[in-house]
């Protein structure tokens, strides 16, 4: 079972290391991710960039708008995920609990969909221009409008997706994908006061929730942006384009959207 371990951090927590501090932690990870490798559960991470530097596409009456900033204020952000590979769900939050984190903020870990979702084969990612920059397109949608979709509407996102997904790849700039289980499935692993939890359910209550993600390169956010105008959540929800830090993925085991074809 594929697992992705969402990391959520208090604004200004990475930001506001020392360098030193920011080292250590970079070596935490660099460890874990080596730790995760030799034991074959290690799928990828990624690092995003501050929320400062996001934008956030909505479409609205046919009408794309694009506003900076992250989709919304929050007291804790998205910062990063890693990807895994692991038998169970206490399995994942073995791995998911090892994570570091710069402050006292969260975990949450949700099982990804079927990658096959019934479609066809997985598009696969590629190699891409080392001197375009990465961005992740997160698709966040309202949970009351997501439960009431039905299984062909869910099957219509995904046709979208992988629509948008397929125009990446053609032109050499789509890396990987995932869609997430439904958040009713999450568990958060706590770390409030410096003591750890493990609690039922996501890390933080939210109107619009996270529903999955693209990673596209381009040689500016304008591209991404693009690319994320084509994302069918985008039209009820919004997709925040982010500026990615760091991104690695282990080869054919990426988790990706599927092809139709």
């Amino acid at each position: 079972m594929q697992y992705i371990a969402l990391i959520y951090e208090h604004a200004g927590g990475v930001e506001n290391l020392s360098e030193a501090d920011h080292q250590v932690l970079i070596d935490q990870h660099n460890e874990l991710i080596r730790q995760a490798k030799e034991a074959q559960v290690y799928l990828g991470a990624s690092e995003l960039k501050p929320a400062a530097s996001a934008s956030s596409v909505r479409i609205r009456n046919g009408t794309p708008v694009v506003t900076d900033g992250p989709f919304a204020e929050a007291k804790e952000l998205f910062v990063g995920f890693y990807l895994f590979d692991c038998p169970d769900l206490d399995a994942a939050l073995h791995w998911a609990s090892m994570i570091p984190t710069a402050s006292n903020s969260g975990v949450e870990v949700r099982p990804l969909d079927d990658p096959n979702c019934g479609a066809g084969a997985p598009v696969e990612a590629i190699a891409v221009d080392s001197d375009k920059s990465l961005y992740a397109l997160l698709n966040y949608l309202d949970e009351g409008l997501l439960e009431a979709y039905s299984e062909e509407d869910t099957q219509q996102l995904i046709a979208e997706n992988t629509a948008m997904a397929n125009h990446a790849r053609a032109a050499g700039e789509y890396i990987s994908g995932g869609k997430l289980m439904p958040p009713a499935t999450a568990t958060t692993i706590s770390h409030a006061e410096g003591k750890q939890q493990i609690l039922d359910g996501p890390f933080a209550e939210a109107k619009e929730v996270l529903l999955g993600f693209h990673m596209v390169a381009g040689d500016s956010i304008g591209k991404a942006i693009d690319y994320a105008k084509r994302i069918p959540d985008a039209r009820a929800g919004v997709v925040e384009v982010r500026p990615v830090q760091f991104h690695e993925q282990v080869g054919e085991q990426a988790i990706q959207w599927n092809s139709s074809e």
